[in-house]
């Protein structure tokens, strides 16, 4: 049983590093990605000086990984764009995908290591 129990907690641990890995390089790119949405839509003139800084600065600052997306009530024009927004559901889709499946192996490895002892 223990041994049994043991492969099972080394499965579900490489699952777990895969999942916080590929939602570590999906979070690097979604912010690549929704620059070069906020630079097309500086350029085609979408976007004002004041709400482009605001973003801007929003997404290459020391913690812009952990911001999400621009508000759909703020900037409804880039909402209008159906590339964008069919982007940003696909990507929280995504992010909201690694990260239950990142906090449910959490939860099952506590529990398995709990029945260990």
């Amino acid at each position: 049983m223990n041994d049994s129990l043991t492969v099972i907690e080394i499965i579900i641990a490489i699952t777990l590093l895969v999942h916080c890995y590929l939602l570590a390089i999906h979070n690097v790119f979604r912010i690549r990605k929704l620059l070069i949405y906020i630079d097309q839509f500086k350029e085609e003139g979408k976007l004002s000086k004041n709400d482009f800084d605001l973003l801007y600065n929003r997404y290459t600052s020391f913690f812009h990984y952990l911001e999400f997306y621009p508000d759909k009530s703020d900037f409804k024009v880039l909402y209008e764009n159906i590339g964008f927004d069919a982007y940003v559901k696909k990507s929280k889709w995504k992010l909201k995908y690694y990260s239950t499946v990142s906090l449910t192996l959490i939860v099952i490895l506590l529990i398995l290591a709990a029945f260990d002892k």
